[in-house]
């Protein structure tokens, strides 16, 4: 995380500053897999095995969950776990993630869910 917050400060320092420098030191969910391929970190990628299976059980948990962004949701969620964020902030991020694209809100157990799929899956080391 300490290489993520760095990236995010030299980014908003080199951007001459905002109106709203809150905004600029909480990366929304959107942009968290871009600042990680900025500072040079790879995000894991599931092999299509795991994505299979990866898309199953999120499925099960809601199929509302699956769109076009479920496979990138996921793999940006891995960055927050494996930056071992604290669990309400994985928790938070999760339903920002998966939130939109047909899905208006995602309860705190469906994002525990997602979590742990995420974590069992195999992709996400």
């Amino acid at each position: 995380m300490p290489v993520l917050m760095s990236v995010l400060l030299l980014t908003a320092t080199a951007c001459g500053g905002s109106a709203e420098p809150e905004a600029a030191a909480t990366p929304s969910a959107s942009t968290v897999g871009e600042v990680a391929a900025a500072a040079g970190t790879s995000i894991p990628k599931p092999t299509a095995e795991q994505e299979a299976k990866l898309l199953d059980d999120i499925k099960k948990i809601n199929p509302a969950f699956i769109n076009r962004k479920t496979v990138d949701n996921a793999r940006n969620q891995c960055t927050s776990i494996l930056d071992e964020s604290p669990e309400a902030s994985l928790v938070r991020s999760v339903k920002a993630r998966f939130e939109g694209l047909g899905v208006e809100s995602v309860s705190d157990a469906e994002a525990k869910q997602l979590l742990k799929t995420i974590r069992t899956n195999g992709f996400c080391k």
